[in-house]
């Protein structure tokens, strides 16, 4: 699914154990809006702030689908959206240097907004350096990948099950090699990094035995 999320992440009917719903001052649950049919989007689904979180990050800091949709609210530096059912409100917002911040609260919209405004723009700012290193992190693993895999066509003929056990093994372990590499360049789309590095097993394997 888009954004790594899992089935069912994202849900109109939640077990109603996991529910977090407003109560009166009798303590019990107050009666929620029901939003249905075309509806359903602007309040009827349920997640957790874990996958909502999960969403914010993916679509705002780390932008996998690209520039976020002109829907959201856009601030002289921060990117933002909120809304509010009955007693239910949430805010998600992430500043352009990196900060972000997912905040759900039971009470009004108004209050939940100042103080996720507050918040965000109290939080340290990102430091320079950290980026540099994930970055210059990134740029190493996939050096060391093309290396690996300029290393591999240049010598892919040499280990074959009738090659003898050394070098049966070797051809062994750079299929499982490759495999794991390909599911990590790949990590952010589970089921397709699952898929590749499946069919890289079955072909490299295939390929020692029979070439």
């Amino acid at each position: 699914m888009p954004l790594g999320l899992e089935a069912g992440a994202v849900t109109a009917l939640p077990p109603r154990e996991r529910r977090l719903v407003p109560r009166n001052l009798s303590g019990r649950p107050r009666p929620l809006w029901t939003l249905t049919g075309p509806i359903l989007p602007a309040g009827g689904l349920w997640s957790t702030c874990r996958t909502l979180s999960q969403v914010v990050t993916g679509l705002l800091v780390d932008r996998r689908l690209g520039p976020p949709a002109p829907t959201w609210q856009r601030g002289s530096s921060i990117t933002w959206h909120n809304g509010a059912t009955r007693g239910s409100s949430v805010i998600a917002a992430a500043h352009d240097d990196g900060r972000w911040i997912v905040l759900h609260r039971l009470g009004a919209g108004d209050a939940t907004d100042d103080l996720a405004r507050k918040t965000l723009l109290a939080a340290p700012r990102r430091a320079a350096g950290r980026e540099h290193h994930h970055h210059t992190e990134r740029v190493t693993g996939s050096v060391v990948r093309i290396a690996w895999f300029a290393w591999l066509v240049q010598h892919v003929d040499e280990f074959g099950y009738d090659d003898g056990p050394l070098r049966a093994s070797i051809g062994t372990g750079a299929v499982l090699l490759t495999a794991a590499l390909l599911g990590l360049a790949l990590h952010r789309n589970r089921p397709a990094a699952i898929a590749a590095a499946s069919l890289t097993c079955a072909l490299g394997i295939a390929w020692l035995a029979f070439h």
